[in-house]
């Protein structure tokens, strides 16, 4: 059985899994694939000992790598509560990602969502949204009644039709639940769905991005590992939620 990834194709590996790591600015490298070894690639690095290095294909993140913050803005609570999240997101993932592997897109309408999807899409393997959310829909300025997760979608399926799946995670409060959930990780734009299934303080949603990042980029962990030990980073009262193909998953 042979993995995704060919020959010649530039991938990121989790630093700790070359020589000296800590040597490396950033918690993902570019590297060649080299060599496929069943599930596993071989890169054009070494190890200290002069052997080719070989690392599981599931550590392993594609050359679309780039991680898309979209803050959804209102005007009224963005100074005190959703710039600060976003900025906050940002940082923290400038310490383990390249600087062109991230960005923040600040927008209030559907129209802008459509035009910077359709730019930024390619590049995008990962987004985290940041809006004000409940239970079926998230907010937009341009939209009288707020946009569902079946509609939002499909909104993003038009803008980029020939999109990949992506893994997104929502910071908007409530959008774990299955009425926004459930469609929304359906959709083809999606292969896992991470929320908060009540309302969510942005420090607290801060806290789980963080440590859920922590644990997927910087210690190359798989989602469901990561999600879980985010989880219990942000402690009681708080409890995020994945989804895939329209179904929570148990952790």
């Amino acid at each position: 059985m042979t993995t995704k990834f060919k020959n010649g194709d530039i991938v990121f590996v989790p630093a700790r899994v070359l020589p000296n790591p800590d040597r490396e600015p950033f918690a993902l490298k570019d590297v060649t694939v080299t060599g496929q070894v069943k599930r596993k690639i071989q890169i054009d690095r070494q190890d200290g000992h002069g052997n080719d290095i070989i690392v599981a294909s599931r550590l392993v993140h594609g050359p679309n790598l780039g991680i898309t913050v979209l803050e959804i803005g209102d005007l009224s609570t963005e100074d005190h509560t959703l710039d600060p999240l976003a900025k906050s997101v940002l940082h923290y993932l400038r310490l383990l990602v390249r600087p062109e592997n991230i960005r923040l897109l600040k927008i209030r309408t559907v129209s802008e969502l459509q035009h910077l999807w359709s730019k930024y899409e390619p590049a995008t393997s990962h987004v985290v949204f940041i809006g004000h959310g409940s239970e079926d829909s998230i907010r937009f300025l341009d939209r009288s009644d707020p946009v569902t997760g079946s509609e939002l979608a499909k909104l993003m399926l038009d803008a980029a039709p020939s999109t990949d799946a992506k893994l997104f995670l929502s910071l908007s409060c409530l959008t774990g639940r299955a009425p926004f959930a459930k469609p929304f990780s359906k959709s083809p734009v999606c292969r896992d769905y991470i929320a908060p299934f009540q309302s969510v303080h942005s420090a607290a949603a801060s806290l789980y991005s963080q440590s859920f990042f922590a644990h997927h980029l910087l210690s190359g962990e798989e989602v469901r590992p990561a999600h879980a030990k985010a989880r219990s980073a942000v402690g009681a009262g708080v409890s995020f939620r994945r989804w895939r193909n329209g179904a929570m998953i148990a952790n």
